[in-house]
């Protein structure tokens, strides 16, 4: 397998500031940036569409991260990270390898077995996105 990139981390300090934490590796499945509409449709006694627009016109989904085919170490250390995040409900910056910054929390982590895959092992995560 080829060697594997990885994403820097920072977690917030007191005054706006960031504090570097290290990386995490780059997943390396699909990964989707959404952002969804608040917008309502509304049909009108003609039978038009008419369309409510909120205060908060979005709202970015969160984001699930797969690493697979991890090495027991790289799986261990890549796990207790996300979960040390999760226990101390700590809220972090990703910055990817296009220099994008995702902000939020980390909500979830769990193991994924692939069928027909031996002897490595693969994580999930979700990141909900908070700015």
């Amino acid at each position: 397998m080829a060697e594997r990139q990885s994403w820097s981390i920072y977690i917030e300090a007191s005054g706006d500031q960031w504090d570097a934490d290290g990386t995490i590796y780059r997943p390396n499945d699909d990964l989707d940036i959404n952002v969804i509409s608040t917008q309502t449709k509304t049909k009108l006694a003609d039978g038009s569409n008419a369309f409510v627009n909120p205060e908060t016109k979005s709202v970015k989904e969160p984001i699930r991260l797969l690493w697979l085919e991890l090495t027991d170490s790289d799986y261990n250390n890549l796990r207790a990270k996300i979960q040390a995040y999760i226990d101390a409900g700590t809220k972090v910056k990703i910055v990817d390898h296009n220099s994008d910054e995702y902000i939020g929390r980390f909500l979830n982590v769990r193991r994924i077995w692939l069928v027909g895959i031996e002897d490595t092992e693969d994580l999930e995560a979700v990141f909900e996105r908070m700015e």
